[in-house]
């Protein structure tokens, strides 16, 4: 998979708002975090699997230890970016 394409651009501020909006700023220090994409982003160094890592043990923390849904999940999601709800 291109993570390291998609990291610097399509899922970029996806990245972003999972990081932001992931309760999980007593485990992982979020700053260093988005300072990790940002060096990222600025091809300072490929930190793509350790984003990518972190990324989706964010993503099992909302699921399994906060309990969020799917379509909470999406909720969040759309809202962030500003998106109507299309029947889904």
């Amino acid at each position: 998979m291109p993570i390291r394409h998609w990291l610097k651009n399509e899922m970029n501020e996806w990245a972003k708002n999972i990081i932001k909006e992931s309760n999980t700023e007593h485990l992982i220090n979020k700053s260093y975090l988005l300072k990790l994409l940002d060096d990222h982003c600025q091809n300072k160094a490929d930190n793509s699997r350790k984003i990518w890592t972190v990324l989706m043990f964010m993503m099992w923390h909302d699921v399994y230890v906060e309990k969020n849904t799917p379509s909470r999940r999406s909720m969040k999601l759309r809202k962030s970016y500003n998106l109507k709800d299309q029947g889904r």
